[in-house]
């Protein structure tokens, strides 16, 4: 497993569009760069256990947070998880990187959110999730059942439930 991370002088650089409107303005260029080794070094570790993408993204994202001990993510992406329409399962990675940039934006914050709401709510869920690589579709499956609902209803209902929690 290699893990790449850009230069500060190539990040000052970079497209930071999506970024900007998912994550909290970060002036300082070494603490940007410990946050994108911490979120990279989270991926490779996490590898093995082939999370679905909004899952993958979500726990990189919150680690992030921990090992910063601040919160990165804009607070205002929870309006974002509100209010995008339409509701629907998750996309791929590949799936993703053909998306609009809202849509790359919702969904991956979608999970950042989704995974402090299961944390706040069924921290053992995501102790048990990790146990053992899984398919996607078992993962959802068993959120779904933890929260009481039937699979086919997990994506079209999760974000109203996280926000009523969260906000």
């Amino acid at each position: 497993m290699a893990v790449g991370i850009k230069p500060p002088r190539l990040l000052e650089r970079s497209d930071k569009s999506i970024g900007a409107r998912l994550f909290e303005e970060e002036k300082d260029v070494k603490t940007k760069v410990r946050h994108l080794t911490c979120h990279e070094l989270t991926h490779a570790c996490s590898a093995h256990l082939k999370l679905p993408m909004w899952l993958n993204e979500g726990m990189a994202m919150m680690t992030v947070d921990h090992f910063l001990e601040k919160r990165t993510v804009r607070p205002d992406t929870l309006d974002l998880v509100k209010n995008y329409r339409p509701k629907g399962a998750p996309p791929t990675y590949r799936e993703l990187s053909r998306l609009s940039r809202e849509a790359m934006a919702y969904h991956t914050v979608r999970g950042y959110w989704l995974v402090q709401y299961l944390e706040a709510k069924h921290s053992d869920l995501l102790k048990r999730l990790f146990t053992s690589p899984r398919e996607s579709w078992a993962i959802e499956n068993e959120i779904a059942a933890e929260l009481g609902l039937e699979p086919v209803q997990l994506w079209t209902k999760i974000d109203d439930i996280m926000v009523a929690h969260l906000k």
